[in-house]
């Protein structure tokens, strides 16, 4: 699976992902992109795991909704999820973040949602506001308290550790396919209040379209479908 993570700070909100997707039927990488988008109108991003389309479809559902500024997405997030889930495919499904600055708030915020169950303690069906530290695919535990987060000095190495993990990449489709999903590089987008967000490549792995992922340092077999 791929790996996102957002730590809110006094005066800011960072959020950083990997850029691998690939095939569920075999771990194949089949590109590499950027996983953080700026919602349009607002200064916020969302990322997500799962179904590459589900960008499109989510940057679409907000598009619609004709949102202007983060806390306009606050108040139109149940509506803009009603047209995101009404525009799915069959069988499309991911979790979304939604990271901003709230000017009512004064303050950073996320938000989360998945179209089906991922985490017992965020089930589907509502929005959740989560902390000011969140990571998926990511150890929280390899990430300190938001005062002293650094994305360089803390980020990157636990994208690192992630990126090691063996996870099942067949996203719920069939039998489990054992492989690793964190690749092509780690984005960082920084929010702070009154500019648009604002982003970097803070890291690069040598992974390649058409093959699997091969993290440095572990040993890659044809790890295949599990038992």
């Amino acid at each position: 699976m791929s790996a996102m993570l957002a730590v809110v700070q006094s005066d800011r909100v960072h959020v950083m992902a990997d850029a691998a997707t690939y095939d569920p039927a075999d771990g194949v990488v089949t590109a590499f992109r950027h996983k953080i988008v700026p919602l349009p109108m607002a200064n916020a991003v969302f990322s997500l795991r799962g179904i590459t389309g589900c960008f499109r479809e989510f940057y679409k559902a907000c598009l619609l909704a004709d949102i202007e500024g983060f806390d306009g997405f606050r108040r139109a997030a149940d509506d803009v999820w009603e047209t995101f889930e009404a525009g799915l495919p069959e069988g499309m499904d991911c979790e979304i973040i939604v990271a901003g600055w709230s000017d009512q708030h004064a303050r950073g915020e996320v938000f989360y949602r998945c179209t089906d169950t991922v985490h017992d303690n965020l089930p589907a069906g509502c929005w959740f506001v989560l902390g000011n530290r969140c990571a998926f695919g990511v150890d929280l535990d390899d990430i300190p308290e938001d005062s002293v987060f650094d994305p360089v000095e803390h980020g990157v190495p636990a994208f690192e550790r992630a990126r090691a993990h063996i996870d099942d990449l067949s996203c719920g489709r069939g039998e489990p396919v054992m492989g690793h999903g964190v690749g092509g590089w780690v984005s960082h987008v920084e929010i702070v209040p009154g500019l648009m967000p604002d982003g970097d490549v803070l890291h690069v792995w040598p992974d390649v379209v058409g093959e699997k992922i091969a993290p440095e340092g572990v040993i890659v077999g044809d790890i295949g479908v599990a038992a």
